[in-house]
């Protein structure tokens, strides 16, 4: 899922207005390897180490885009780290990705 700075429109996650776009993402996660070959490559993807350094990039402008589950980008948690601006998550997902459940073998 991706989050803007800016509306997107009913036919695409990215915003309607792609100049000077910067999407970040968490390094060595799905979500980067789905955009690298889902976004045009002339838009910039930053990949970052740490959630955090997520947040900051967006928050900071340095990036205006962020990538990530619903839970990690949800308005609330940039609010509630100083961001006051516009903020849109979009409701079209990238990607499904499976999930399976592990135990142990004396469950």
């Amino acid at each position: 899922v991706l989050a803007s700075r800016e509306s997107s429109n009913e036919t695409t996650p990215l915003p309607t207005n792609c100049n000077n776009m910067k999407i970040c993402v968490l390094e060595g996660g799905t979500h980067a390897t789905i955009l690298k070959s889902i976004v045009p490559e002339n838009i910039p993807i930053a990949s970052v180490l740490f959630q955090n350094q997520l947040y900051d990039r967006f928050i900071d402008g340095n990036c205006n885009l962020i990538a990530g589950e619903q839970y990690d980008i949800a308005e609330t948690i940039l609010v509630n780290r100083g961001y006051d601006g516009l903020y849109e998550v979009t409701t079209q997902s990238l990607s499904q990705e499976p999930l399976c459940m592990v135990t142990r073998s004396d469950d």
